[in-house]
Formats: structure tokens, C-alpha cells, sequence
């Protein structure tokens, strides 16, 4: 009996220690259910709010990007194929939706790393962003909203920070698929990228958002 309790509270201790460093954190995520789910996604643009000069930025673009190629013959990041000049203002939303049409994007893929600290994180509750927050609803609205807070100081070493995945469909610019993960500090951020990129794919596919099966080269 004694032993058994012994190693019941090293289990505890363990799962506590664990979660406490964000390892066994999961993605809360929202799903609009009257939008047709989606194997008919086979292209995606990913456009990060965050300025991409800063490493763990382009580290979480590059997971997402990777990921998605696991399934997708067509992903690519937004800054790959823009040919704008960054600024701290919003680019205009004919610019925006013209480089996203030129490569035939089915789905936009935003993503942002948010202070912990910001009303739209998830605390309790059913996770239903746009329900609270309406400039979630479509793409044009979540991007002109967050795109000049997402200035290059907006990330730092001491901050707390989720990252927040968001999928838009192309063609109606609404809002498909919101995920957010567990608040981390900035330097577990770059240490678990990889891992919170991969938990948020793993639950794009339990949700049937994206298809699991890869399809065949155009």
C-alpha cells in the first residue's frame, strides 16, 4: 500500500512538473459548424501578424508551412510570394487579397503569437471567439485589427505569450477554424514551437478541417 502511494505521488509530481512547463498543455479550438469541413482545402497561404525579422516568428511560420506540406502539396507562407515593403500599418486589403488570389489559395492560415495578458485569450468557457470579439469573424477584420499592434517590439525576452491559428476560407473570407494554445513565456515559446505547431495540425485533423490523406501531385 505504501508503495503504492509512493509512486502515485511521483506520478503527480511528474504531471505537475510538466505542466507547469507547458508540455501537456492542449489547443482549445472552435469550429464553425455550418461551413462545409474540408478535404476540398488543398492550398493554403499562412500569414503570420507578427513581424517575421524576429526568430521565434519565422520558427513558427516555418513549422506551420512544414507541417501543412506533411498533407498538402500547396502551402506557402504570405511572405514568400508579397512583394510589399513591411510597415507598421496594415497593407491595403486589395493588396492583401490579390497576392493571396495570384497563387490560388483555398484557405488563409493566420497565425499570431498574443500577450498573455490580451482580453481575447481563453480563460473558461465554451471557446467561441467571434461570438466575443467580431473582428474575428472574417479575415479582412482580424487582420486590421491586429496588424498594427503586431509592431517589431510587440515580443520580448521577459513576455508571456499563445499562440493563437486561425483558418480562413479564401473565397467567403469567413471564419472556419480558431485554435489557441496554453500561455507560455517567450523563451518555452521557441523551446515547444515545434510541438504547439504540431498539437494545432493534430487538432485541425480531429476537428475535419484538414484531410489526412495527401493528395496527388497536380
Amino acid at each position: 500500500m505504501k508503495s503504492i502511494l509512493i509512486r502515485t505521488l511521483l506520478i503527480l509530481i511528474t504531471t505537475l512538473s510538466f505542466e507547469n512547463h507547458g508540455f501537456t498543455k492542449s489547443i482549445v479550438s472552435w469550429k464553425d459548424t455550418y461551413t462545409s469541413t474540408a478535404p476540398h482545402y488543398q492550398r493554403f497561404v499562412v500569414l503570420g501578424l507578427n513581424t517575421t525579422e524576429n526568430e521565434l516568428v519565422r520558427k513558427v511560420e516555418n513549422s506551420i508551412v512544414g507541417l501543412l506540406k506533411n498533407y498538402f502539396n500547396k502551402a506557402i507562407s504570405f511572405d514568400s510570394i508579397r512583394n510589399e515593403a513591411y510597415t507598421d500599418q496594415p497593407l491595403s486589403k486589395d493588396v492583401v487579397l490579390s497576392n493571396i488570389r495570384k497563387v490560388q489559395a483555398d484557405a488563409i492560415v493566420t497565425f499570431a503569437l498574443i500577450s498573455s495578458s490580451s482580453k481575447t485569450r481563453y480563460k473558461t468557457g465554451k471557446y467561441f471567439p467571434s461570438f466575443s470579439f467580431p473582428w474575428y469573424s472574417s479575415f479582412w477584420g482580424y487582420y486590421a485589427h491586429w496588424y498594427p499592434e503586431m509592431k517589431n517590439n510587440y515580443l520580448n525576452d521577459a513576455g508571456r505569450y499563445f499562440l493563437e491559428i486561425n483558418i480562413y476560407e479564401s473565397d467567403t473570407q469567413n471564419l472556419v477554424w480558431s485554435g489557441q494554445s496554453a500561455a507560455l513565456s517567450y523563451q518555452d515559446l521557441h523551446q515547444q514551437c515545434t510541438n504547439l505547431v504540431e498539437r494545432t495540425v493534430n487538432q485541425l485533423r480531429r476537428d475535419g478541417i484538414i484531410n489526412t490523406e495527401r493528395p496527388e501531385e497536380d
